[in-house]
């Protein structure tokens, strides 16, 4: 710091004798200015100080008395005593000086303009008294002790736009050369009693210790920092506190937080977050609670967690610890996604509609399906941490999905989410299985691996969440799926990544308008009751390169039986087999009498037997377009007909059966 000072000086001299002296006088300092780069490039000036001394110097006892000197700095007054002995050797000095009471805004209002920009905005009021001490050898590299204490009452702080955020603040603050303590510094912070305890044992680090009790009302704080999201409640604190005040993450933070009708209106949220009571514990090192109840609308949430480490790796930024390995229980009696998210004129699109749109490649409500799912599904971000938690929701709504009695496991780690013992009722039937999401390389595609099993399920709902086909089949559905995909930040999958196998059993169901049973029974001109009601529909499956792959699936419906081979699109398109295994007497009344095909289903009249027909299946879904291989049903009705021949002779020639227990 460079100093110009500009000094006018007044003494008057009074000589005892030629080994004392006594001075008496006052000192002007003016025109005081410093050049500082840490207050601005530019010199500032200072306060002018003035000082009226009375001195006695002994050279005998080589000391110097002070017996009063009294000094001004600006608004500031000080008075002290004191003297030096040893001058010549080890300099010995018991000095104290002490303020009077000292008005802090006049103190803050003459300090310097690149002073005050340093401060920023802060308004103060109120008393403070300083009272300072100075004893011990200067001759000492360490220099005398230096003590003194700094009295505040009254005190009131504003800082711009904040407002009022300290009234009546009152304490005596104690502090040496590397220590400071404040036993009791109480007041109102925004309106709310205050207390603080705080002591300071190494100004270097600034290791620190204390505790903190006071309440923030959070629409106050809420305000203050222009959040959007509307905030209410109170969250009272008892928090004790020690550690290096410089590092924030190296510091030991413990006592409760207490919430009260807490209300927090997210703008993801479509209504806002309750709590009405509950009670956040900081631990040292991390942060526990017990159970945090939220009411979001109709739906609830209680959370429990403990996460030991926390506070030192979300303090610093990441730069100490490593991230927190959180144990948490999520329970719901009811949690209805509806009310959760603002929703549009889409609220009961569901995620299967819009997971089977893309696979389609079609539009749903004249959208895209990525853009519905970026507004009602999209990836939340996953923290950098490791997580371990029980979930338990006794109902699950998501328009149009409905799931009871929901549990399983979250497991988080090395960015993988992993869902374990997935538990619950969903279509009416017992859902189970697992699922992992790998968002560790921070980027989509997210691969996604699954295995699920559906037992008992009502087919329709199924259908009809999770297809475009409605719900054509009804009757109960079991399904085995196990797999992997890669998702978008829409969790919705790319289709040339989606790779599943399994089975797909349907039992005690009927046909209703599905296409391929309709046109199936137009082409073979049948009854289309013949399809009205089946036994078993299904079986093993694929899911590759954008492709269902049927994999023989068995159906038995009423007289007929049949089995189905090929390929369905996920875009709809059909490359099917059918081997269709009918009755005579069925086929017979089919309609398919004439030309040679006629004569030889006319000559079979009466045969108690069954006979293969080969369709194929192309078209697609909506509109499938059927292919009958007539010459090799007649190639099949000639083998039988030459079979019945051969029977009907056998039958001539046989000798009648002994009934007389007599052998010729």
């Amino acid at each position: 710091i460079n100093m110009s000072l500009a000094a006018r000086a007044s003494v008057d001299r009074a000589q005892v004798d030629d080994k004392a002296m006594e001075s008496r006088g006052t000192i002007d300092l003016s025109s005081i200015r410093v050049l500082s780069p840490q207050l601005g490039e530019d010199s500032v000036a200072l306060s002018d100080v003035s000082v009226e001394y009375d001195v006695f110097a002994d050279l005998r006892g080589d000391s110097v008395i002070a017996r009063d000197v009294q000094i001004a700095v600006g608004e500031l007054p000080l008075a002290g005593a004191g003297w030096i002995r040893g001058l010549k050797t080890e300099r010995l000095v018991d000095f104290r000086i002490e303020s009077g009471d000292v008005d802090i805004a006049s103190l803050l209002s003459g300090l310097p303009e690149a002073m005050k920009m340093k401060l920023g905005e802060i308004d103060a009021a109120g008393t403070a008294r300083v009272a300072l001490a100075v004893s011990g050898s200067m001759a000492d590299e360490a220099g005398p002790d230096v003590s003194g204490t700094l009295q505040m009452r009254d005190v009131d702080a504003a800082h711009g736009a904040s407002g009022q955020l300290l009234t009546g603040g009152s304490g005596v603050l104690s502090f040496d050369k590397t220590s400071l303590s404040l036993p009791e510094f109480e007041g109102q912070v925004m309106g709310r009693p205050f207390q603080l305890q705080l002591a300071v044992s190494d100004f270097e680090t600034l290791v620190a210790e204390g505790r903190v009790r006071g309440a923030v009302d959070l629409a106050q704080v809420a305000a203050m920092k222009e959040l959007e999201a509307p905030m209410s409640g109170i969250a009272a604190f008892d928090i004790s506190f020690s550690g290096p005040a410089k590092q924030p993450g190296a510091l030991r933070l413990s006592g409760p937080v207490q919430l009260t009708d807490v209300s927090y209106q997210s703008t993801a949220l479509a209504v806002p977050a309750v709590v009405s009571s509950a009670t956040v514990q900081l631990t040292g090192d991390g942060v526990t609670s017990e159970g945090i109840a939220v009411q979001l609308g109709s739906s609830d949430l209680t959370l429990a967690f403990n996460a030991p480490g926390v506070l030192p790796y979300a303090l610093s930024a990441g730069e100490i610890g490593s991230p927190p390995n959180v144990e948490f229980t999520l329970t719901s009696e009811k949690l209805d996604m509806s009310e959760l998210k603002a929703e549009s004129e889409t609220a009961e699109v569901g995620y299967g509609q819009l997971v089977s749109a893309r696979l389609a490649g079609t539009q749903v409500d004249g959208r895209e399906p990525g853009e519905l799912a970026r507004e009602k599904y999209e990836l939340p971000l996953i923290p950098v941490s490791a997580a371990r938690g029980r979930v338990r929701i006794g109902e699950f709504l998501n328009p149009p999905n409905r799931a009871r009695n929901v549990s399983f496991t979250v497991r988080v780690r090395n960015g993988v989410v992993e869902i374990l013992n997935l538990r619950g009722r969903s279509y009416g039937g017992r859902l189970s299985g697992r699922m992992a999401l790998d968002v560790s390389g921070g980027q989509p595609p997210f691969p996604l691996t699954y295995d699920l099993k559906l037992e008992d399920a009502n087919a329709g709902g199924l259908l009809r969440t999770w297809t475009r086909l409605g719900a054509p089949i009804s009757g109960k559905v079991n399904l085995d799926l196990n797999g992997s995909a890669a998702i978008d930040e829409t969790m919705l999958p790319s289709t040339d990544a989606l790779l599943a196998t399994g089975s797909a059993t349907f039992s005690d169901g009927r046909f209703e308008n599905f296409g391929l049973t309709n046109a199936l029974a137009n082409q073979l001109r049948l009854d289309p009751t013949q399809f009205a009601g089946f036994r078993n529909f299904g079986g093993p499956f694929e899911i590759r390169n954008g492709n269902f792959v049927v994999e023989t699936w068995q159906l038995a419906s009423g007289d007929l039986d049949a089995a189905i081979t090929g390929v369905a699109g996920l875009g709809g398109a059909l490359d099917l087999g059918l081997n269709l295994t009918i009755p005579m007497a069925t086929l017979q009344k089919a309609g398919l009498a004439g030309g040679s095909l006629g004569d030889l289903l006319g000559q079979l009249a009466g045969s108690d037997q069954s006979i293969d027909v080969a369709v194929g299946i192309g078209g697609t879904m909506s509109n499938p377009v059927l292919q009958l291989d007539e010459q090799a049903l007649q190639a099949e009705l000639g083998r039988m007909l030459e079979g019945q021949g051969r029977g009907l002779l056998d039958r001539l020639l046989r000798p009648p059966r002994d009934t007389s227990g007599v052998r010729y």
